[in-house]
């Protein structure tokens, strides 16, 4: 009796082996196949997040491109005003040397003695 159930555990091993076998072959199987999805969600996800990454490197140009375009523009418009508050201060200045040209016309007496009283008085500050 002792040889039968030895026997009896031998056949049931010598099953076993194989089904251990075959079911480590189908978990080495499933895990390979479960790899395979994750690397290729994984290399999904990292195409998705290159592709943000480049579509973000076209925004912050385009918005560094609108923010040159914004300060040219600024400049442009600052610079036309200058240019015109310089046009006028030279049209002023030039009808004020015309005025004073008339006028030393008019009154060449007065204006020279204007000139050379104000010449006395700009020596005597520079003298002390």
């Amino acid at each position: 009796m002792s040889n039968e159930p030895t026997s009896d555990a031998s056949d049931h091993d010598s099953r076993l082996i194989p089904a251990i076998s075959d079911a480590a072959k189908d978990l080495t199987a499933a895990v390979g196949e479960e790899a395979r999805e994750i690397a290729a969600l994984a290399g999904d996800q990292a195409k998705a997040l290159k592709d943000k990454v480049v579509d973000s490197g076209g925004e912050i140009r385009d918005w560094a491109a609108e923010g040159v375009d914004s300060i040219k523009r600024a400049a442009q418009e600052d610079t036309r005003a200058v240019r015109q508050s310089i046009g006028r201060r030279v049209d002023r200045a030039r009808q004020r040397g015309q005025s004073l040209e008339a006028y030393v016309r008019q009154e060449p007496l007065k204006a020279i003695l204007f000139a050379v009283g104000a010449g006395f008085i700009l020596g005597r500050i520079t003298r002390h």
